[in-house]
């Protein structure tokens, strides 16, 4: 039997001397996974956990990220299913479920579409809110569509179903109220100077083109017609990108605006249909 804190203690040192800068929030979650919300309590640890503890340390210390290592991770206070090819649900894209919740008051949407849905944390966050609202799903990679049947299940989301789809091929015959959309969106350079946890994530799912745009670009002009009147595009962008991606919606039908982070980075572009084409 090893001691509690010694361990904890140990398991710091280790990940701070490898270079983790988040080492005590690390080391916090990777206890709370192995022995439960009450670790600090425990006096000992088995030797079996210990055993998987430090297995799982020693790979964290090569920078291979700790969501795949767990297998799972939390988005907008959900669980969700990740390893490797599937990209990593983060925090900053939670804007995109609160833009199109606070749309939802008003529009009362009946179909809503995230595109490049990945692990499917932004769509089934929204379906988990929106109960009475048809969430789809698109994803292209067959391993982060398998992802996200297994997130749909683990949340229990009835009103929700992931296509096996190319979000810029597929054909679409419905009517939509608001469109999500985080999409690869780095580009050569970026994805070349990505930190090395990142570069253990499926390239497809970063990867935006020479300049990082070619997503948006063809998104706007693939399901532009698809939206209702009034209806959203709610686009995650790069932190230099919002201006970028406002120009592509300019002389179109669309009137759009800017949403901020917390951290107070450009974040999301907001599309709303005034117009319909002529």
């Amino acid at each position: 039997m090893i001691k509690c804190i010694d361990f904890f203690k140990e398991v710091e040192s280790k990940l701070k001397e490898a270079g983790i800068k988040t080492f005590e929030f690390e080391s916090r979650t990777i206890f709370f996974e192995y022995l439960g919300e009450n670790w600090f309590t425990q006096s000992y640890i088995p030797a079996d956990i210990a055993e998987k503890i430090k297995n799982i340390v020693a790979r964290r210390c090569e920078h291979y990220p700790l969501q795949y290592l767990l297998g799972h991770w939390e988005f907008w206070g959900l669980d969700f299913f990740v390893g490797p090819g599937v990209l990593i649900p983060r925090p900053e894209t939670e804007l995109l479920v609160e833009e199109a919740l606070k749309t939802a008051k008003t529009l009362k949407p009946q179909t809503i579409v995230d595109l490049f849905s990945g692990s499917g944390c932004v769509g089934i966050a929204i379906a988990k809110e929106l109960k009475d609202t048809k969430v789809f799903l698109i994803e292209k990679s067959k391993v982060a569509f398998k992802y996200a049947e297994k997130n749909l299940i683990h949340n229990n989301i009835l009103n929700a179903q992931a296509i096996c789809a190319d979000a810029l091929q597929i054909e679409w015959h419905k009517k939509i109220d608001i469109i999500v959309a985080n999409p690869p969106y780095l580009t050569k350079a970026e994805l070349n100077d990505l930190q090395t946890e990142v570069q253990f994530e499926p390239k497809a799912a970063l990867f935006g083109g020479a300049d990082g745009l070619e997503f948006y670009r063809a998104s706007i002009k693939k399901w532009s017609e698809h939206l209702n009147l009034n209806g959203r595009m709610i686009f995650e962008v790069g932190y230099n990108q919002a201006q970028e991606v406002l120009q592509l919606f300019s002389g179109s039908q669309f009137k759009t605006e800017i949403k901020k982070d917390l951290a107070g980075k450009q974040r999301c572009v907001v599309a709303i249909k005034k117009h319909m084409s002529s």
